[in-house]
């Protein structure tokens, strides 16, 4: 399934970074490991995957396992297998690498916004119902508050909703 979804990425989303971009992959299989090496260098790109244990792999690839080599990069784009829905998969990966056109107008944008640090899709309307602050208000404003932050005029506290967005580095930090 992964090796399949593997494929699919780079058919329809890496093909459009190959020539713009160095690639980082996680996978906890050895099988989607050759395989993600063998698109690498059918699509002539430069990639290095780790082998780590799927227990929320996009999330500690992003943060944990490259964290020190993509803070020597300028932009990254993040994104991930979304096991649990290919449509999602498709649509976020379409909106931010669905064309040569669509990743040099986002790497266009960067370049005319210097304070830009984060670009993620619209979400789905499916998603809608569930983004928000939902039960952990309470708890954000009192820990932000002890970094001398006050969100009480935030009404929606906007995210990249299921780990899919190009950033700066630095910005993350």
């Amino acid at each position: 399934h992964s090796e399949q979804k593997a494929r699919l990425f780079f058919a329809s989303f890496g093909c459009h970074l190959a020539k713009v971009a160095d690639f980082f992959a996680t996978t906890s299989s050895t099988v989607v490991q050759a395989t993600l090496y063998s698109l690498a260098r059918d699509y002539g790109v430069n990639m290095e995957v780790c082998m780590i244990d799927n227990r929320g792999r996009d999330i500690p690839s992003k943060y944990i396992v490259f964290n020190e080599v993509i803070q020597s990069y300028d932009l990254c784009l993040f994104s991930h297998g979304k096991e649990s829905d290919l449509q999602w998969f498709h649509d976020h990966n379409f909106l931010l690498a669905g064309s040569l056109g669509r990743v040099y107008g986002i790497l266009n944008l960067f370049a005319a916004e210097p304070d830009l640090g984060l670009l993620f899709p619209d979400y789905l309307p499916s998603l809608l119902p569930h983004i928000g602050w939902g039960t952990m208000r309470r708890q954000v404003d009192q820990l932000l508050a002890t970094f001398g932050f006050n969100t009480g005029s935030i009404e929606l506290l906007e995210f990249p909703a299921g780990g899919f967005f190009w950033a700066r580095p630095k910005a993350l930090g």
